[in-house]
């Protein structure tokens, strides 16, 4: 780290920034090296030449990092750097999301792991040169806690990039500055770390945050212009519960690769939910009626699955003993499933899905 007052790694020799960058040339070793406030120094011709000499001196596998508050990089400089954020950090509205589950642990959705597992390959530099269609992007939408979210961090586990979650409402906050800016800095990061999987969640909230105005329009022409003309190793996994809240250029094709409606699991595909939750709680499913638990719990989503099995292991937990069925079924009949609760709109959804989305589950939902 340098700065003006501690010089470079502490040392107050190296104040100057031509004398840190002198420094940084001669090493030997890679190392990342942090320039806090480096900008307003830009201004001596001296310290632009060192910048500009610098990149092809250093050791592989350093980097060079400048923070700064306010201002922008000289344009004669912006050549010689290869990722370039500036005013408020892009990293206020992006978020790393860390991809801890695989294919493996997502219950049914069988025709949407498979469009993953057969694309894993295309996702990448060989595929690009190749001249092979390299994925673009996927909607999925559907019924609020059945996997959506879930789905797309192990879409990043099995294809082995990076997961960005960009925040829409905190773009429209104000917290990072202008909407428009905070947007445009989130995408030439995300840019910048390719290939990785951009994820927006909620889709439709995030274009309606705004509400009517000047910035939202603004905000949604640039992200559909974006999404024609980004890099191809930037996917972008995108969700959305309320498909009337998207606009009707959003679904035109090419937006998205694919469509995908998550339907309410099929009896099946419970009782596979009911397995993963098991086993990621260290119970043993061979020792629990999962059939009975399935055909006990029509119309839930895996979320609701999930919080069954969490509910019956404190309930275990107090008595001193591990769970049993009786627990997890006494759990389940405390539960008011969703599907009961928002019965009307979850029919409507169904139904606009039925001939304008690809299932994600080669069978048939509820029943």
């Amino acid at each position: 780290m340098w700065t003006c007052l501690d010089g470079l790694g502490g040392d107050t020799e190296l104040r100057d920034p031509l004398r840190a960058l002198r420094a940084v040339r001669a090493a030997k070793a890679p190392a990342v090296y942090v320039f806090a406030d480096l900008l307003p120094f830009l201004d001596r011709p001296e310290v632009r030449r060192a910048l500009r000499e610098l990149r092809p001196a250093t050791p592989p596998g350093s980097a060079l990092v400048f923070t700064s508050p306010t201002g922008a990089l000289p344009a004669e400089l912006v050549g010689s750097v290869e990722e370039l954020v500036y005013g408020p950090a892009a990293d206020d509205v992006l978020e790393a999301v860390e991809p801890r589950f695989d294919l493996a642990h997502l219950g049914g959705l069988d025709a949407l792991k498979a469009w993953l597992a057969h694309r894993r390959a295309l996702f990448s530099r060989d595929a690009l040169e190749g001249g092979l269609p390299v994925p673009r992007g996927i909607l999925l939408m559907g019924v609020s806690g059945c996997g959506k979210s879930f789905a797309v961090k192990t879409l990043a586990k099995l294809w082995e990039v990076p997961l960005y979650r960009l925040d829409m409402n905190l773009v429209f906050s104000g917290l990072c500055g202008r909407p428009e800016a905070a947007f445009h800095r989130a995408l030439r990061s995300i840019e910048s770390a390719a290939p990785a999987v951009l994820w927006i969640d909620e889709l439709e909230d995030g274009l309606s945050a705004a509400g009517p105005g000047h910035s939202q329009s603004h905000l949604f022409s640039a992200f559909l212009t974006w999404m024609q003309e980004k890099p191809p190793l930037v996917f972008v996994a995108a969700t959305a519960n309320r498909i009337e809240g998207l606009p009707p250029e959003v679904l035109r094709k090419g937006r998205f690769d694919e469509v995908f409606f998550l339907d309410l699991p099929s009896a099946e595909e419970r009782a596979e939910i009911f397995t993963v939750h098991l086993q990621l709680a260290g119970i043993d499913p061979e020792g629990v009626r999962v059939d009975y638990l399935a055909a006990d719990t029509e119309s839930w989503t895996g979320a609701e699955i999930e919080q069954a099995v969490a509910a019956a292991r404190v309930d275990a937990a107090a008595a001193g003993r591990a769970p049993t069925t009786e627990d997890l079924l006494a759990a389940v009949d405390r539960t008011v499933p969703l599907a009961r609760t928002m019965h009307e709109q979850i029919r409507a959804l169904r139904e606009w899905a039925r001939t304008r989305a690809t299932p994600a589950s080669r069978r048939e939902g509820a029943r």
